[in-house]
């Protein structure tokens, strides 16, 4: 049984050792590492040369073509594994992660695994994870992908047997949200397929206060749409989901659009974009917020829909 793990590298030298060194120490024969390097101005490359000579189960790849998507898909092609993982190369694997899968894939034999992960922001560090493990079905699993932070879209805490994902590849013209489409696109074309939910948390997301989702310039158009919805309005398109998880994927939209509207504020044509979702979407909001959220979240929840609705009335005002 081989194991690949798909690394993306763009600009990482400061944490890529780090990275791959997490995951190569788990290696007994069984797992390969490939680094694809895509236009880093940085000496992330050389790092990436050492690591593959330092390790032997380490592979490297270079493109020009920046975006993780295109680096995601060209490992998609060059790798052999018989199951699939993705890390990030400013993140870190748990050194039990491998032999775990192993032990779960020999007693469950499942299609995909969901992991739990840990949340590292500064010196907190936080788990994500549901309280029982198991079988999970579908219709749950992609609700739960779409707006459960214990689970997310992502797709660095799921292990995929290589046939869920040979045939689908990452959309290269999403930059936000990519990770909840590709997740949604194999669940979708999957039928028959068995998730197993593990809830040791195996993997450590660490928070990057300098990542694109920090920057507002970076979340909008030029014609000031959020860019996670773009990915969102593809699932409503392109997967065939049931009406409740279609109600889920319009929650999502609200949840976005409030979070951004009261997290970053911001003006003209990007404000009165959040808005206009905001207005389609509430009421789908207001129904389904409190299976993601405990009593202690709804004073935040609270502050996020009276900023939108002083945000509403002034636009109301200033239009007459």
């Amino acid at each position: 049984m081989l194991f690949s793990i798909i690394i993306p590298v763009h600009n990482a030298s400061e944490t890529i050792d780090r990275c791959v060194g997490s995951i190569a120490a788990q290696s007994n024969g069984n797992l390969e590492i490939l680094l694809i390097e895509n236009g880093s101005i940085d000496d992330s490359y050389d790092k990436c040369v050492c690591l593959a000579q330092r390790y032997n189960c380490v592979h490297l790849f270079r493109t020009t073509e920046k975006g993780v998507s295109n680096a995601r898909n060209i490992g998609l092609d060059k790798c052999k594994g018989d199951y699939i993982g993705f890390c990030d190369a400013d993140d870190i694997m748990e050194n039990n992660l491998v032999s775990r899968m192993v032990d779960i894939i020999k007693e469950f034999e499942p299609d995909i695994v969901i992991n739990g992960f840990y949340v590292i922001d500064g010196e907190k560090r936080n788990e994500r994870r549901l309280m029982k493990k198991g079988f999970i079905d579908k219709d749950e699993l992609q609700r739960r992908t779409l707006n459960d932070q214990r689970i997310m879209g992502s797709v660095w805490n799921r292990l995929y047997k290589r046939k869920e994902i040979e045939n689908i590849r990452f959309c290269k013209d999403l930059t936000h949200c990519e990770d909840t489409f590709f997740n949604m696109q194999v669940l979708d074309a999957d039928k028959y397929g068995k998730y197993y939910y593990n809830n040791e948390c195996l993997y450590n997301y660490i928070i990057n206060k300098n990542g694109a989702t920090n920057d507002i310039d970076a979340l909008f158009d030029d014609r000031g749409r959020l860019k996670y919805l773009f990915a969102l309005n593809k699932i409503l398109k392109e997967c065939a989901i049931t009406n409740r998880t279609k109600r889920e994927v319009m929650y999502s939209c609200a949840r976005l659009a409030l979070e951004n509207l009261e997290g970053f504020r911001p003006t003209g044509i990007r404000e009165r974009s959040l808005i206009k979702v905001i207005d389609r979407c509430l009421l789908y909001y207001l129904v389904i917020f409190p299976k993601y959220y405990n009593s202690d979240s709804y004073k935040n929840i609270l502050k996020m829909i009276l900023w939108y609705m002083r945000r509403k009335i002034r636009m109301i005002i200033k239009a007459h």
